[in-house]
């Protein structure tokens, strides 16, 4: 194996390596690199320099990785809060639509911060209540929420500009 001067460390310890248990960070995850796919790697500091054409080539196998990975993430989320409380309820407080978690727990792959919010809820169902609340628009409006409310609320009425028309004797006026 050719190896080549490492630009992190210096050393001449940069060659291309394949192997199981590798793993690299893919969006917001580690995701597990193909066991068959060669990727340049320092063996002194652990530096992987991925060029852009290789880039290229490994990213819909991360993709197709990162994707396995949160639809397992949130099946076992979706399992965990339709113990507490039917999915349709879960769907309303979140604003989803009619059926969209048990979607999910196919073939369908979730966003990261849907995956998140899902596993914060299973983790605290209780939660839910907060959740409730902000919705229901009660007494929990905040400071802030409240000034801009009222902002809104006391604007002044605009009136609208006037607009310009051109007709097509090319005379310009204006409408009221």
């Amino acid at each position: 194996m050719k190896l080549i001067d490492c630009a992190v460390c210096g050393e001449k310890t940069l060659g291309l390596r394949a192997g199981p248990g590798r793993t690299i960070l893919h969006r917001n995850t580690m995701v597990p690199v193909p066991g068959d796919f060669a990727l340049p790697e320092c063996s002194n500091c652990g530096s992987r320099p991925i060029p852009w054409k290789l880039a290229k080539q490994l990213a819909p196998h991360l993709d197709e990785a990162w994707a396995v990975l949160m639809r397992a993430r949130v099946s076992a989320d979706i399992e965990a809060l339709g113990q507490v409380r039917p999915l349709y309820e879960w769907e309303r407080l979140l604003n989803l639509s009619a059926g969209y978690l048990s979607k999910l727990k196919g073939e369908k792959t979730p966003s990261a911060p849907l995956v998140a919010l899902l596993r914060l809820l299973a983790n605290q169902t209780d939660r839910a209540q907060e959740l409730e609340a902000l919705w229901a628009g009660g007494p929990t409006v905040t400071h802030s929420e409240a000034r801009i409310i009222l902002s809104a609320v006391q604007a002044p009425v605009r009136k609208p500009a006037p607009v310009l028309s051109v007709s097509f004797r090319d005379s310009v006026r204006v409408a009221a």
